[in-house]
């Protein structure tokens, strides 16, 4: 029982240390959330562009093949947008976020289906 509630103390800890830390974010802050991940056939981005222009979402495999991309609505304001990744195999994969003046942002993605 306590070593339940002391997880579920510190998961909630972790929760809002990260929400404080995004919410102290100047406007000028440009951030991303990857979710889930691993992921099955769909992964989730919560943009929040700050003075970022956000153009495109390029995938790339191990080796360095261009597996999917997409190109983003432009907005300047935080949203989410869904990539449907059914298509791909169980693996390590890399995102890449591109603005216009290159790469913003690159995280390692999951496929565990």
């Amino acid at each position: 029982m306590k070593k339940t509630a002391l997880i579920l103390s510190l998961f909630t800890l972790l929760v809002f240390t990260a929400w404080d830390a995004h919410a102290q974010a100047s406007d000028s802050t440009f951030s991303v959330v990857t979710s889930p991940n691993p992921f099955d056939d769909e992964l989730t981005l919560t943009i929040y562009p700050g003075n970022r222009v956000v153009k495109s979402v390029k995938i790339y495999d191990i080796i360095g093949n261009d597996v999917a991309h997409t190109e983003l609505p432009l907005r300047h304001s935080p949203f989410a947008y869904t990539l449907n990744l059914a298509h791909l195999r169980p693996g390590f994969y890399f995102l890449n976020i591109y603005g216009d003046k290159g790469i913003i942002e690159s995280r390692k993605i999951f496929c565990s289906r």
